[in-house]
């Protein structure tokens, strides 16, 4: 009798559970899917700079735990973009006028990149994600669900070839602005960006994507 009960009770659980795993992930309808294309169109034509902080955590099979980072982002519309880490070490990215420029140790370098391709599209990616024109692109295949309080874009090469990630996630808030992007290159193997305190249209110096000399 005891096991019977067991038994019903893991049951009634794993129904629940199922239950209200479906509902958290619920994919949007053909009408949800253009209406929230259209709010994040013109949220991306509002934006014409943004800038905030972020946690950066690479997960990896080998790793006992994941590796994090974190540090500090700006970027405008003139596709202009700084991405600064701050921990565990310092490093500034910084994506200009087409060129891609390194700082390290007090000292930039210009990054050759016709030799880094894998630069060049991660500033795209980066910058799209950010602004959430990545959803316009037509190399990929798009699927929205409701998570939460987000609405989570799942985005999948039609090509593989010369693609850095096989699976794209980004995650929406009500402000139709990315506040996670998930970069998956393998099944347990992935990095996961956290954009926080985020600012829209906020006054940026100038100087914050000149070249440091």
């Amino acid at each position: 009798m005891n096991y019977s009960i067991s038994k019903l009770t893991l049951s009634i659980l794993a129904f629940l559970f199922l239950s209200f795993y479906s509902n958290a992930q619920t994919e949007l309808t053909s009408i949800e899917i253009e209406s929230f294309q259209e709010q994040v169109f013109a949220k991306a034509e509002e934006v014409k700079n943004l800038q905030g902080t972020f946690i950066q955590t690479k997960h990896e099979e080998f790793l006992a735990s994941p590796a994090e980072s974190s540090g500090k982002f700006y970027y405008n519309t003139n596709n202009q973009l700084n991405w600064t880490y701050l921990e565990p070490f310092a490093m500034g990215i910084l994506f200009t006028d087409g060129k891609l420029f390194l700082t390290e140790n007090g000292k930039t370098r210009e990054i050759d990149v016709s030799a880094y391709k894998m630069f060049d599209q991660l500033s795209e990616l980066i910058s799209k994600s950010i602004n959430g024109k990545i959803i316009q692109q037509q190399d990929f295949e798009i699927s929205y669900t409701k998570a939460g309080d987000f609405t989570k874009t799942i985005l999948k090469p039609i090509s593989q070839q010369q693609q850095l990630f096989s699976q794209i996630e980004l995650y929406f808030n009500s402000d139709y602005l990315v506040e996670q992007i998930k970069l998956i290159e393998g099944e347990e193997s992935y990095v996961l960006i956290r954009l926080n305190d985020l600012k829209v249209n906020q006054p940026i110096a100038e100087s914050v994507f000149e070249v440091e000399k």
